[in-house]
């Protein structure tokens, strides 16, 4: 589900077998004076075809739809509706080591004019992530498609948000050698530069957080504040390891904090 502007929410169903069998449907809920109306049927995508299977979705209005796909023939797609038609996006290939490939990870878009998506770069081979950059950043700004490298050897994980300026927030993943998991970091980018911070375990109970996972990152729309959703397991003074779901906010102060 997409909420775009807290105006309205989009819902895409994705049904059938693999390849042409697919079909896609698009539903709005529109709002009015605060009150929610029906849900309309607002597109429809009948066979999917050699768009591959639908990985992510976003909307910024009911003739304005973008797809994140990925084919039978391991082939990532940025796919766009503007009515009428659905269309692959010419995106530019980015260059890649022999062999590897782009694994869709997220996708977003704040307005007719950006659009963002999050890649993996995988080796074919044996699946594993490549050699850094593992994954790239790729933004619409209504004239042409660029990929941005995301810092050191982070992992894009399915999350992303635009920030209400002129960049975007993801959720890397950053593996450390001997050390078992990753540590997660939400990454910013201004439009011209990276900056990271670990996400924050103050506030978490207990008297050690072991792990943390985020899965989704939402912006406030007519601010610069994100929210994220995740998951943290923590040790508590006695008894086994307890898991506790955690909302991040980012704002005023301008930082990621529990809530």
């Amino acid at each position: 589900m997409d909420d775009h502007h807290a105006k309205q929410f989009f819902l895409f169903l994705q049904r059938g077998d693999h390849g042409a069998g697919q079909r896609l449907a698009v539903y709005r809920l529109g709002f009015h004076d605060g009150r929610a109306l029906q849900w309309q049927d607002v597109a429809d995508c009948p066979s999917l075809g050699n768009f591959g299977s639908v990985v992510a979705a976003s909307a910024v209005s009911a003739t304005d739809i973008w797809l994140l796909t990925f084919t039978t023939s391991a082939k990532t797609l940025l796919v766009h509706f503007d009515g009428t038609t659905w269309q692959k996006a010419a995106v530019p290939a980015p260059s890649l080591p022999k062999g590897d490939i782009l694994i869709p990870q997220a996708l977003t878009t704040a307005g007719a004019r950006s659009v963002w998506a999050t890649v993996q770069i995988i080796t074919s081979q044996d699946m594993r992530p490549s050699s850094p950059p593992d994954s790239l950043l790729l933004h619409w700004n209504g004239r042409a498609w660029n990929w941005i490298p995301l810092p050191g050897s982070d992992d894009a994980w399915p999350a992303i948000a635009p920030d209400g300026a002129d960049g975007a927030w993801v959720v890397g993943a950053r593996v450390t050698t001997g050390v078992a998991l990753p540590a997660y970091y939400f990454l910013h980018w201004t439009g011209s530069a990276w900056t990271a911070q670990l996400v924050p375990t103050k506030g978490i109970p207990g008297t050690k957080v072991t792990t943390e996972f985020v899965f989704s990152l939402a912006h406030i729309p007519g601010t610069q504040s994100v929210l994220a959703s995740g998951q943290a397991d923590y040790k508590p003074p006695t008894g086994p390891t307890t898991g506790a779901a955690v909302i991040y906010s980012y704002g005023r102060p301008l930082a990621f904090a529990r809530v």
